[in-house]
């Protein structure tokens, strides 16, 4: 009996002594993973659809609090800003725009108009067509490039005219009929209207719809540039309210008059000299006018030199005319 107690107990110390050391870090594995076990075999039916991931290693950094997500803020009422908050037209909606640089016009591109009207009688106003339109005013500008858009004077008195982008109050439209408003943004410290790009060389209306009691006094210079043998300048300062639209100077009778208000030359037809006036159909709103023309000059021949422009005014992001002297085309005068 006592020698069957000896071998029992000398086979049984040896593999107490082995499991003695075996590595903690083995033991822990064992009891991981038949935990693990444990749990698929209790999992929904749903969890055992899901397809496989490799489980991520537990670590001290990552039993950090969850992000919390950001609560959905609730929709709030449509914006009723000024149109400089709208948002950068998607390429989609200028998809069939596409810029013109070179072509031959009857008449500039770009066109500015203001209108005043009576505020007694417009109380309730839900189309543009329901104003009591005093008086309208209207003056023609470029379009200049800037980086990406093109930038249009809107406002040749910032700091003078009120000029208000409230709805109503404001729009533009392309090829006077499709309303563009929500591509453009204003300026309000220089006086800019900013358009895309790709509105460069179409046709364009920027109107502002302002009461008329904002009716205000406006500097007008008008410059003067006389050539006999040599130009002669001359300035003239004028005030004049923002709903005027002639401006008159004293002149006298000379060739080849050529009126012109932000570098575009007016039609013939909107001036005329008259007693010693120079009357100009022109609104005051447009700003500054320059003035140029040429006492007659005569060659030994006696044969008379003038010049006169066409109709037509070719656009190259800028606008000039055709002229003619005796017959034949000639360069312009003035660039200027």
């Amino acid at each position: 009996m006592k020698r069957k107690l000896k071998t029992l107990i000398s086979t049984i110390l040896p593999i107490i002594l082995c499991l003695s050391l075996l590595p903690a870090s083995s033991m822990a594995t064992f009891h991981t993973w038949a935990t693990d076990t444990d749990a698929d075999s209790t999992s929904s039916p749903a969890s055992t659809n899901a397809s496989p991931t490799t489980a991520p290693i537990f670590t001290p950094e990552s039993a950090a609090e969850p992000t919390q997500q950001p609560t959905q803020a609730p929709a709030s009422e449509a914006p009723t800003g000024t149109p400089s908050e709208y948002a950068t037209p998607t390429t989609a909606e200028l998809s069939d725009v596409q810029p013109e640089y070179l072509k031959v016009v009857t008449e500039p591109l770009v066109r500015v108009e203001y209108h005043y009207y009576d505020e007694a009688q417009s109380q309730s106003i839900s189309d543009f067509s329901d104003y009591a339109i005093e008086s309208s005013h209207s003056y023609y500008a470029i379009a200049m490039t800037r980086g990406n858009s093109i930038a249009i004077a809107a406002n040749k008195y910032p700091a003078i005219v009120p000029a208000n982008t409230a709805p109503l109050r404001f729009r533009v439209l392309l090829n006077d009929s499709e309303d563009i408003t929500s591509v453009s943004s204003y300026d309000a410290a220089a006086g800019e209207v900013f358009l895309p790009g790709n509105y460069m060389g179409h046709k364009v209306t920027i109107a502002w719809y302002c009461p008329a009691s904002e009716v205000v006094e406006l500097p007008i210079k008008v410059t003067t540039s006389i050539f006999r043998g040599a130009f002669t300048e001359a300035e003239q300062m004028l005030t004049l309210p923002s709903n005027a639209n002639a401006v008159s100077i004293p002149f006298v009778a000379m060739n080849g008059i050529v009126v012109s208000q932000n570098g575009i030359d007016l039609e013939q037809s909107r001036y005329s000299v008259s007693d010693g006036t120079l009357n100009i159909q022109a609104s005051a709103l447009g700003g500054d006018l320059e003035v140029t023309a040429y006492s007659p000059v005569r060659t030994r021949a006696s044969t008379s030199v003038s010049h006169t422009r066409s109709a037509d005014q070719i656009y190259y992001g800028y606008y000039t005319s055709y002229y003619t002297a005796n017959g034949r085309v000639a360069l312009c005068l003035d660039p200027n």
